[in-house]
């Protein structure tokens, strides 16, 4: 990272990463601040960035991927609600570079990981965690 691009990340973070029209829709119900402080807060790692092409991806195949498996709903798609969808780009999108050894040759290559690596999420029932 550059001197400038320092600068612009300390004091405007929002210039090197804007807000996303997914999250910009949200952005006014009370109900969806975390997910603006989790993008306000991996905007800030260094070296971070978005991957819209992965994260739309990963949203868009979610139900042709992954089917509802019991009672009348068993082979339905999954369709992600809202607040879903907001997890799976968080951390499907936000990107880090880290070094790794090149297997064959042994050199330090760089490769970029999912920033988040776990996600810790506690649903009070009836919100859409069960089928």
């Amino acid at each position: 990272m550059d001197v400038a691009e320092a600068a612009v990340r300390a004091a405007a973070p929002h210039l090197l990463f804007p807000e996303p029209d997914w999250l910009t829709a949200v952005s006014e119900e009370e109900v969806y601040a975390w997910a603006k402080i989790a993008w306000a807060r991996a905007s800030q790692v260094k070296g971070a960035w978005f991957d819209t092409g992965k994260a739309d991806a990963a949203v868009r195949m979610w139900p042709q991927v992954f089917r509802l498996t019991e009672d009348r709903f068993a082979g339905k798609p999954f369709r992600l609600n809202r607040w879903q969808e907001i997890i799976v780009r968080l951390l499907v999108g936000w990107k880090v570079p880290v070094e790794v050894l090149d297997e064959e040759t042994g050199e330090p290559r760089e490769e970029h990981v999912r920033l988040f690596r776990r996600l810790m999420l506690w649903v009070p029932r009836k919100n859409g965690h069960t089928e």
